[in-house]
């Protein structure tokens, strides 16, 4: 891009404009930098060229209007104005991209859809297998370990992209995580983790490490020294184990043992309630032992967190019509404050059923061509 002057300006009165260019062979951009405030959605000629232009080379588009291109067409998208899948051609030149200023917003557009889709059995595995190919490369590029005089974009970039990385379940994440606990386990006085770095790499590494190294956080969470945000963090991290039977017993402790603060206990319901690998055992369990959860340390706190964390990834009618039911057959136990938080989860449930409905067609075809 040689200028970013504005060879054309939309009045402020105006609806519609017409404007003269030399060709339409080559790219035009329209609002370069995202400097107005205004989305742009092209013809598919158009966005053609851009696409082709951003996959050849995309540094000849300048960085702030890469990013604003991704986001102006997620955010399009999600109003309905345009498929998902047009949306989605514009991620092909991630893989060779890396600055900030267009992994973040393509970062906080991604992300949701992966939260949507985890749950689905035809584009959750395929979805993030795409993703994986496109972050793996960059996050290489810039490496795990920050260098002497590194400039603090690049080491804000390596955090986006080790975090969500991680979440896809990238292998080099999952070991860079158990080798940095395990040097941590060896000489417990000195934690090797970077801060910026602790959130993920204290999930990926429980997942990966086994019960070694679950026990190892739980021990780090009781200690009475642990800080506010340490403690949090390493909550969150006990909820990340990678076997069911393991996290069923832990959650049954959670509600009969004080092994877990009692303050901290529903909302480390609601994170195992979120892990792919304990949904359908957490869904039973409240199913049919909901009387013992009421009368539980948790009550009906902890019912409200479970709910909440399962509503979040369920996109099927199947599991909307599994949780009107469970209030249906419980209601007489619930207060009307829980009976109004299930039925807005029941509602979030039908909210993804509704999105899947109208976006899923477009993610599939996507897909289908990767």
């Amino acid at each position: 891009m040689d200028t970013l002057a504005p060879k054309v300006w939309i009045p402020s009165d105006a609806a519609l404009i017409s404007a003269d260019v030399e060709t339409t062979d080559e790219w035009i951009l329209v609002n370069p930098d995202g400097k107005g405030f205004y989305r742009v959605l092209y013809d598919d000629h158009l966005a053609g060229l851009l696409k082709g232009q951003l996959d050849a080379d995309h540094n000849v588009i300048s960085v702030l209007s890469r990013g604003q291109i991704l986001d102006d067409y997620f955010k399009i998208a999600m109003s309905e104005k345009v498929s998902i899948n047009k949306a989605l051609e514009f991620t092909n030149f991630l893989n060779n991209e890396r600055e900030l200023a267009v992994w973040i917003p393509a970062v906080n557009n991604l992300r949701p859809l992966l939260t949507k889709l985890t749950d689905s059995a035809e584009y959750g595995a395929k979805f993030n297998a795409y993703l994986l190919t496109k972050i793996e490369e960059p996050l290489q590029a810039i490496g795990l370990e920050p260098v002497a005089d590194e400039s603090p974009v690049v080491t804000i970039l390596r955090t986006h992209l080790l975090d969500f990385a991680c979440a896809l379940g990238n292998e080099h994440c999952y070991t860079t995580a158990v080798n940095l606990v395990g040097k941590w386990m060896a000489n417990e006085t000195t934690n090797p983790i970077m801060a910026d770095f602790q959130p993920s790499l204290y999930c990926a590494a429980v997942w990966s490490g086994g019960d070694d190294i679950w026990n190892f956080m739980l021990k780090k969470y009781s200690e009475s020294t642990v800080t506010v945000r340490q403690q949090s963090l390493l909550l969150n991290a006990l909820a990340c184990h990678s076997h069911e039977d393991f996290l069923i017993d832990f959650w049954v402790k959670i509600i009969t043992t004080e092994q877990i603060r009692e303050a901290d206990a529903s909302t480390l319901l609601q994170k195992i309630a979120e892990n792919k690998i304990a949904r359908d055992a957490i869904l039973l369990f409240i199913q049919e032992e909901t009387p013992i959860i009421l009368e539980s340390r948790v009550g009906e706190n902890g019912i409200r967190s479970i709910v909440t964390g399962l509503a979040t990834y369920f996109n099927t009618v199947e599991r909307h019509e599994q949780m009107t039911k469970y209030l249906e057959e419980n209601q007489e136990l619930f207060s009307e404050g829980l009976i109004t938080s299930i039925n807005a989860s029941i509602a979030t449930i039908k909210a993804n059923i509704d999105w899947l409905e109208v976006h899923g067609p477009g993610i599939g075809d996507f897909l289908s061509t990767k």
